[in-house]
Order: structure tokens, then sequence, then C-alpha cells
């Protein structure tokens, strides 16, 4: 590694605002492209589509080997070590690392290829999965991993916003009939994946691809199995409803399921933002020792999440009926059942990423996560297996919500000595008592404006609803929204006196 070229370390705070920018696009993007999908291609298109990226996110899960989270781990714990940083990520692990994925990408290829032949269903598909399959080589290019490591959100998010905007340019271009579902699946892997060819010959500028020879391959294998059992019960309970759905159910189904899925992932993605920002920091305290900052910064996460989760999750589930209207058209009704069972997973999903990726991980406890996650994906199957015949696509939201559930009982028992000082100075009740209150505000406004159009019924209650959510979190003086606040006034203060000085200084 050529040390003066090594990227600097970047604050939480722009880390934070980085990833928030990167979650915002993640949520702007689908409100731009999804509402015009769903119409164009219909339930079944976007069923396919969703199928077909179901199969190979098997793959691409095998292709990684668990190394995304272990690379973030092994990098961010030596990062402020020169020398152990230098033999860390030049002379041995980033080589090590891309060997070992280059081999099991190819042996998930030649996997994949062998399913394709021989599954009939799968054959049905054969040219939209092998596009969409990509996206198995591309993630191996991109090294995410070792510029979360590195803390390089900045460029992280620029990097994607580039293509996001450029799928949106091709999808517009390209996509006009039901028949084009084949084209979204690969202007899908652009966008998604595209962006990965740039990290190669960004991370030359500080990183050696010349072969170093003596690698030692074994110091990973344990690790990155563990992360990799982690990874597979994390996808299975992800992708097996969609995959469930399309071999016992139809495509419809599967775009149903897609359309009510839709904003529960959306949502999920920027809450588990705060879970990838913080894992380099959480396990540079760790290895550093400094343990009364990593629960006082663990304290912050779980709080902010039970803040940004409890409204968004109520106001998903009244609003569910207006949401799917709006995203999909009045051709997905049948989405709005799984969309309002599945907002509450959102709460769920947000306090086991606190618990599981900022708490065990970087504890080295990453096997109870896996543990934890393997339950869920059992829970998953077999409620899967009883309700999809029965209920569709609202069978397979009960299956998710049992399975996340399933995923925090455990993460709680096996942290259950650790909570007392984890949950210290967090209110609970005030944040669900200033739900509750905002909740009546929005029925009453639902009620009222249901036969508006559903973009106004969104445009005019959602205001309303946070700003009451926000107002009875003041009132009830709930501690964190407190300081919050404070620091809102304190620098809003600051910002006056700084212009006060200025004009001062210009009238002399």
């Amino acid at each position: 590694m050529v040390e003066e070229n090594v990227p600097k370390i970047q604050s939480i705070k722009l880390n934070l605002l980085m990833n928030a920018i990167l979650r915002t696009s993640a949520f702007i993007f689908p409100l731009i492209t999804f509402p015009y999908i769903s119409r164009v291609l219909g339930a079944s298109g976007n069923g396919a589509v969703t199928f077909a990226e179901s199969i190979v996110n098997y793959f691409l899960i095998f292709a990684q080997l668990g190394i995304p989270t272990y690379g973030i781990k092994k990098c961010a714990e030596c990062r402020h070590d020169t020398k152990k940083l230098n033999r860390t990520v030049q002379e041995r692990t980033v080589q090590e690392l891309l060997i070992i994925n280059i081999s099991t990408v190819i042996v998930s290829y030649i996997a994949l290829i062998v399913m394709v032949l021989i599954v009939p269903r799968l054959i049905e598909y054969r040219v939209l999965i092998l596009i969409s399959s990509i996206s198995i080589l591309l993630n191996a290019c991109g090294m995410d991993w070792l510029f979360q490591a590195l803390e390089q959100y900045s460029y992280i998010t620029f990097r994607n916003l580039g293509f996001k905007f450029l799928s949106i340019i091709l999808m517009f271009i390209f996509i006009h009939s039901p028949e084009n579902y084949v084209i979204l699946g690969a202007i899908n892997v652009v966008g998604n994946y595209g962006s990965n060819i740039l990290n190669l010959l960004y991370a030359r500028r500080f990183l050696s691809f010349k072969p170093m020879g003596e690698y030692n391959f074994r110091q990973h294998v344990k690790p990155i199995l563990v992360f990799f059992l982690l990874s597979v019960s994390i996808t299975i309970y992800t992708s097996l409803d969609s995959v469930m759905l399309g071999f016992m159910s139809t495509t419809a189904a599967v775009g149903f399921f897609a359309a009510g899925t839709k904003m529960k992932v959306i949502l999920t993605s920027a809450v588990s933002a705060i879970g990838n920002v913080m894992l380099p920091r959480m396990s540079d305290y760790v290895a550093n020792g400094r343990i009364n900052d990593f629960h006082r910064m663990v304290r912050k996460s779980l709080n902010l999440v039970l803040l940004i989760t409890t409204p968004l999750t109520i106001y998903f589930f009244v609003m569910s009926d207006a949401t799917i209207d709006f995203l999909a058209g009045k051709g997905y009704a049948p989405a709005i059942v799984p969309m309002r069972i599945l907002s509450f997973t959102v709460i769920i999903i947000g306090i086991t990423n606190v618990l599981g990726l900022q708490v065990l991980v970087p504890t080295n406890r990453e096997k109870y996560v896996a543990i934890s996650t393997i339950i869920g994906a059992g829970a998953d199957f077999f409620v899967n297996l009883i309700f999809i015949p029965r209920l569709g696509a609202s069978g397979a939201a009960w299956a998710t919500l049992i399975a996340e559930f399933s995923v925090l009982i455990v993460q709680v028992v096996v942290l259950r000595h650790e909570i007392n000082i984890l949950i210290q100075d967090i209110k609970p009740f005030r944040i669900v008592f200033s739900g509750v209150i905002a909740f009546v505000v929005l029925l009453v406004l639902h009620t009222g404006f249901e036969g508006l159009s559903s973009f106004l019924q969104l445009l005019i209650t959602a205001p309303v609803f946070f700003f009451s959510y926000c107002v009875s979190l003041f009132i009830f003086k709930e501690p964190f929204t407190q300081i919050y606040l404070q620091q809102l006034i304190t620098q809003i203060n600051k910002s006056r006196r700084l212009n006060n000085l200025s004009n001062k200084n210009m009238k002399r």
C-alpha cells in the first residue's frame, strides 16, 4: 500500500450524512421507477424479474462466502496501526480474499448453469437468470468491504448515485411493454452493480495488485465460514418467500408480494445504513478496549432506530392502501394486506440490526447472529409451507414477520445479561406514547381524505403525522430528542453569532 495515498478516515457525522444521501436515493429512485415498471410490466413481468433475482441471490451469497462483513471487520480493527494496516491490506489480506472470492464465483457460475439446465421452472426464465447472474462477477470485483472498512462513504455514495441515474435513463428508454422484462433485469444489474467496475480502478491508487506469494488462506477460513453461514441464513429468509411463491404459486403472486415488500425493503435499507456505518467504528472501539464508548454508541444507535422505525411502521401500516395504489396502481390491490403485515418488520429489523451488526459482530460473537438467522430461516420455510397454499402473498408476509421476530428473540436471549446496559437512558414508552398519539391523528386524516387520490392522501397525511409525532416526543421529553434539539439550537445560535460577527466586520 502506498501510505500517502491511503484514504483519510472520515468522521461518523460525514459517514452518516453520506449514507443518509445514499439511502435517501434508495428511497427516491424506486418511487420514480417502481410506479412506471409495475404499470408497464404488470404483476407477472415484475414477478418474473423478482423471481429470477431471488434465485441468483443464493448463488451470489455463496460467491461472497461471508467476505464482505469479514473484510470490513478485519481491516477496521487495524486501520490506525500503519504497519499493521500495510501488512494486512497490501501484502496479504486483500489479495487472499480476492483469490478466494474468484474461486467461489467460478463454482457459483457452474452450479447456477447446471441448475438452469435441469430445473424445469428455471429453464423458462434461463435468459433472465443468466443476465441477472452478471451481478455475481461484478460484486466480486467491487470490493465494497474495503472501502467501507476505510470509511470511504463519500466515494461509495457518489459512485452509486451516478449509476442509479444511468439506470433510470436506460429504464425509460428501453422499457415500454410487458415483453421488456428481460431488459429490466439487465438494467437492474447496471444500476446495482455496474459501479463496482470503478472500484478496481480507484483501489489501484492505494493498493498493489502484484501477486505477493506465500498466501495464508487458512487464517481466513473459519471466520469467513461463520460470516458465510450468517449471510446464507439471512439470504434464505429474505429471498425464500419470493422463491417459494414462484414455485408454489404464480409469478403474479410474486409480483404482488414484491409490491407489498417494496416499501419495507426501502425503509429497512435506510435503517440498516446505521449498522453499516457503525460496524467499522464499533470494531475499532472493541479492538482498542474503549468499552464505555462502545456502549454509549450502541445506546445512541438503538434509540435512533426506535425513534425512526416507530413512526414509519405506524404510517405505512395505516396508509398501505394509498401507498400501493400510488406505487403500483389499482391492479396491485392484493399487495395491500402483505404490506400491512410487513410494516411491523421495520421495527424488528431495526433492533436486530443494532444487536447483531453493532453488538455481536464487533465483540466476536457473530456465530450467535448466524444461529439466530438460521432459526429465522427455518421458521420462514415451515410457515411458508403452511401459509402460501392458503394465503398466497399474504402467507409469505406472515412467514417473514414470524421469521424476523424469531431472530429478535434469539438475539435478546443471547444478550440477556447485557440488555440493561444497552438500554440505559432509553425511554421506549415515551416513544410508544408519541406514536399512539400520531396514530390517532393519522386515522382521522385517513378517514377524512379517503376520497382523494393516493398521491394527495400521502402528500397531506405524511407531514401532519410526522409533525404530530415530533411534537409528542418534545411534550413527553424523550431524552435523546431533547439532546438532538439542544444540539440543533446550539448550532443555530452559533451560526447567528458568526453571521453577526461577519456583518460587524463588513460595516467596519
